[in-house]
């Protein structure tokens, strides 16, 4: 392969749109377009999860996405700036936002052919080394994108390479919608174990007897976090939104505040906290909790989560965080979450009405056993997953650096 050309050369490059922090909306109105966003930059791109604003705010026609478009990612954290999607459908007429840019083949360039040079691994990394990043967002500008040198071959040779791609690829899509669809398989019977853990099925008791109490009669605190900004590369540890996740916490995923944790001894978290997730821009990660380990640095939690102490005598918090991820506690915060400019949440007062039937507390210890082997066994498979899936990674970055990799 030869023929070094610069993007430029093959494509145009045209950046997303700006508009006010109020103009969104994840529902269409009257006089709506939908624009696409870095979460829509998939493999393919993802048109589920939109943003809807005012099309006086599209200025040019050329802003509008086009079949054979590609996307680009130009503001992300730095393992996915760059990432691209081909646009093979247009369910809908669409835009983009300010964080993404569309690269849109010139003529006698074959789209797919770009699109799987630009995926490549290795160009992938020669994007990411033109990169300006901060302290969480890598930045790419288009300027530094349209100079970045391509092989492009005559486009009857680059037809046979994307032929040949795609025939490769087609043997690989079938163990991984094998995969993806174990993956499903394990999530619906994951969420079967935790609702049989709610209604004592689990450990084969009749639930209807337990006492009935709602969170704020048990918890001795339900409090929100502090709401002041990350200001330190290092110091105290404040935990970042997305360090929760439904029955998991990674304790790792955290922000520096300037100042000694004494400064925010009310909003420190102790082991036993159960922390909730008040706001978050993906509904059904709004009212996820999960539980503070014993080994825990000193940690504090923000605004957007809120701290639950409940008495370990009378619930203990890994029960309260079961209660509240399925059956009619999850049903009780999915009817409570409100959406405002593109944010979900809840509030402390919608935790305090939180519906629970308590097990006598001999009776938590056993169920939270059983849900343990149970949800062990999940994890290790989804282990496994997890594994196929990034060997079918690798192998389609084979295919592509047998592709694109002969000439260098």
């Amino acid at each position: 392969m030869s023929n070094m050309r610069s993007l430029r050369e093959v494509a145009s490059i045209v950046r997303g749109i700006s508009f006010p922090k109020g103009a969104k909306s994840t529902e269409p109105r009257p006089g709506d377009v939908a624009c696409l966003r870095t979460t829509n930059v998939q493999k393919q791109v993802d048109w589920e999860d939109l943003w809807f604003v005012p099309a006086e705010h599209v200025r040019r026609d050329e802003q509008y996405v086009r079949l054979g478009d590609i996307l680009i990612s130009t503001a992300n954290s730095y393992e996915l700036v760059g990432k691209v999607a081909l646009v093979s459908s247009k369910p809908r007429t669409a835009t983009l936002g300010a964080f993404i840019a569309l690269i849109r083949p010139r003529d006698g360039i074959n789209s797919k052919f770009l699109y799987h040079q630009l995926a490549w691994g290795k160009t992938q990394s020669r994007i990411r080394e033109t990169a300006s990043t901060t302290t969480n967002i890598s930045n790419v500008s288009t300027t530094k994108l349209a100079e970045l040198d391509l092989r492009i071959p005559a486009l009857d040779e680059q037809d046979r390479v994307v032929a040949e791609i795609e025939k490769q690829f087609s043997r690989l899509d079938e163990a991984l919608v094998g995969l993806k669809r174990t993956h499903t398989k394990l999530d619906r019977y994951r969420a079967s174990v935790l609702a049989a853990a709610c209604n004592g099925s689990l450990v084969g008791i009749d639930a209807s007897r337990w006492p009935r109490r709602t969170l704020g009669e048990v918890a001795t605190t339900i409090r929100n976090g502090y709401s002041g900004k990350p200001d330190a590369q290092e110091g105290t540890r404040i935990f970042r939104i997305s360090a929760v996740r439904r029955l998991k916490l990674d304790s790792s995923d955290v922000r520096y505040l300037s100042g000694p944790i004494s400064q925010y001894k009310e909003n420190r978290v102790e082991p036993g906290d159960v922390l909730f997730t008040r706001y978050n821009g993906t509904r059904n990660l709004v009212g996820v909790c999960a539980v503070v380990p014993s080994s825990i640095p000193p940690t504090i939690h923000p605004d957007k989560l809120i701290r639950v102490r409940v008495p370990d005598e009378i619930l203990a918090p890994n029960m309260l965080a079961v209660l509240a991820s399925a059956g009619t506690g999850r049903a009780h915060m999915e009817a409570r979450i409100r959406t405002t400019a593109g944010q979900s949440g809840i509030s402390g007062s919608d935790l305090k009405t939180l519906p629970l039937a308590i097990p006598p507390r001999d009776v938590q210890e056993a169920i939270l056993l059983e849900l343990a082997r149970r949800l062990s066994v999940v994890d290790q498979m989804n282990v496994e997953i997890t594994n196929g899936l990034s060997k079918v990674t690798r192998l389609q970055n084979s295919i592509l650096t047998e592709a694109f990799g002969r000439a260098d």
